[in-house]
């Protein structure tokens, strides 16, 4: 979002398409793409490839994914990103790779998640993989409790350090330390029986379905922790298509146009009060794998002093992912494990001050975690609620990493937007 008095800049507007660079006897394929291509575009042109750690929409473009460093719950989707071309505002264009020299491999790491404060990517050299179009992937409810329990912080670690399962996996808890879930995923063999079984949730074509379902659960938050409870019992194995699988969160980007629009169905979620902007807060924290325990117990003590709005919770998810190889991603480049914690409560039928209320609750999980687990970092793409100094104090390495650049690249601070000015405005 532009700041007050200045200009947006649409990535969406930047070129679009995707042309072979060079292929690869394994059948992989380096593409060359455009900045402003969506991951539904590079569908498009190459429909029998995939990037692997996909955001989870395919709306979003390449280089929206880059500058927030996205992640997938199996890894970075950075990973994919062979080289790329950085546009500063001194139109200088600098060609960055892992080959590269000075600042092209230098800027090579920065890049993802400096959230545009260094300039713009225009153009991508982009790993695909092959993937059949009938391949299935299977989600495995490793885990199912109807609380809390040691045994989830356990299954999850076993799920993680599982070979199996390096499609990804989720952890979900519902409510104030409620019914739980662990989701592990991986690719299911050529000729499996889907007529047999059934499909995965959200992961179907109906894309205007999704909408519907999404927009209900937003309104109806216990509906959602119902359907999922009920549709993934503990040993249970639901299939689901490959790119169906990886960008499960269509709905989310079409649900204005789908409840907004004319029709019965759109009337009658109206009429339910659904609302087609589907409000949800919400905020994330990335932390050292070995920390995951302590963090939940953190969040959850915090959750006690805000009795009630637990019943606003749509998802309170956990993924642990591997080591991270960029220094201005949220927790920094590490060597050991990373788990991010995702918390969404629906602000659908709420007052002002009772929203008001939740966002109080993410600023103070923020300071009790920090206070307590040092190590913890509020993530810088979801929505930051916290307090400003503290986000400051919490990402100094952020800035001294980016302040330096940024004075060399942009040095009248031309590049800016709501988010960077939290980190970078006086």
């Amino acid at each position: 979002m532009p700041t007050d008095a200045s200009v947006g800049v649409d990535i969406s507007a930047l070129e679009r398409g995707a042309v072979v660079k060079q292929s690869f006897a394994d059948g992989r394929v380096l593409a060359r793409v455009g900045g402003g291509t969506r991951f539904e575009d590079l569908h498009a042109a190459f429909p029998r490839h995939r990037v692997r750690c996909v955001p989870t929409s395919d709306r979003i473009t390449v280089a929206g994914a880059l500058a927030a460093c996205a992640h997938s719950s199996a890894g970075y989707f950075a990973d994919s990103v062979k080289a790329f071309t950085l546009l500063t505002v001194q139109g200088e264009a600098i060609e960055c790779s892992a080959d590269a020299q000075g600042r092209g491999r230098l800027l090579f790491d920065v890049v993802p998640g400096s959230f545009g404060a260094l300039g713009v990517t225009t153009f991508f050299d982009i790993l695909l993989e092959p993937i059949e179009a009938e391949q299935l992937f299977g989600v495995h409810a490793e885990y199912a409790a109807p609380q809390l329990e040691d045994g989830f912080f356990a299954a999850l670690d076993a799920v993680k350090d599982d070979p199996r399962f390096d499609e990804g996996l989720g952890g979900v808890i519902y409510g104030n330390r409620g019914r739980t879930l662990i989701l592990a995923d991986a690719r299911l063999a050529p000729g499996y029986a889907a007529e047999k079984n059934r499909q995965a949730l959200l992961t179907d074509d109906d894309v205007e379905g999704h909408a519907f379902s999404q927009g209900l659960a937003n309104r109806f938050p216990r509906f959602a922790e119902a359907t999922v409870s009920k549709t993934y019992p503990r040993g249970i194995v639901r299939w689901a298509p490959w790119y169906g699988f990886q960008f499960y969160q269509r709905g989310y980007d079409r649900a204005p146009e789908v409840l907004g629009g004319k029709g019965l169905k759109s009337a009658l979620a109206r009429l339910l009060g659904v609302d087609a902007r589907v409000p949800v807060a919400h905020q994330g924290w990335f932390f050292p794998r070995n920390l995951t325990r302590q963090v939940m117990d953190v969040y959850f003590e915090v959750l006690d002093d805000f009795p009630g709005i637990e019943k606003q919770v749509e998802q309170q998810d956990i993924v642990l992912l591997g080591p991270c190889p960029y220094p201005a991603h949220s927790l920094g480049r590490t060597e050991s494990d990373v788990g991010v914690l995702t918390s969404s409560y629906s602000l659908a039928t709420l007052p002002p001050a009772r929203q008001a209320t939740i966002i109080q609750f993410f600023a103070r999980v923020s300071q009790q975690l920090y206070a307590k687990l040092p190590q913890t970092r509020v993530s810088l793409c979801k929505q930051v609620h916290c307090d400003r100094e503290l986000l400051r104090r919490m990402h100094r390495p952020w800035l001294d990493l980016i302040l330096p650049l940024k004075a060399e690249l942009d040095p009248k601070q031309l590049l800016t937007s709501r988010h960077l000015e939290l980190l970078l405005g006086p």
